[in-house]
């Protein structure tokens, strides 16, 4: 990804993901009214999603230096659904990073359990 930030790709994506969360919940003009009391304003958001984006590249690299989404890894859309849900779900409770990688682990487990069926 030369030339490429990765963790604002990330974020990107992780971004429209917790928007397709809203737009799937029954109630998610009130859930987002909910996250951003917790959060105070829109950068608040934006700022923690960014930790998540971070986080999730971070959690790359651990695996392997040189794992890629959508090889080692699940695709990074998977990866970016995962916790963009987790997100919407967690994140007036927990802490980005902790959101990212427990919504990442359960992402793998899930691939793995996958890949065991086939």
């Amino acid at each position: 990804m030369t030339g490429k930030d990765p963790s604002a790709r990330n974020a990107a994506g992780i971004a429209d993901a917790v928007r397709m969360a809203q737009l799937r919940d029954h109630d998610g003009d009130n859930r987002l009214s909910d996250l951003l009391s917790v959060f105070k304003n829109w950068e608040c958001v934006m700022d923690y999603i960014a930790q998540a984006g971070e986080t999730m590249e971070r959690f790359r690299e651990n695996v392997s230096i040189d794992s890629a989404w959508g090889t080692e890894l699940p695709s990074s859309c998977d990866a970016w659904s995962a916790i963009g849900e987790a997100v919407w779900e967690h994140g007036d409770r927990r802490s980005a990073p902790e959101v990212a990688i427990t919504a990442l682990e359960q992402l793998l487990v899930a691939d793995r359990e996958n890949d065991n069926e086939n």
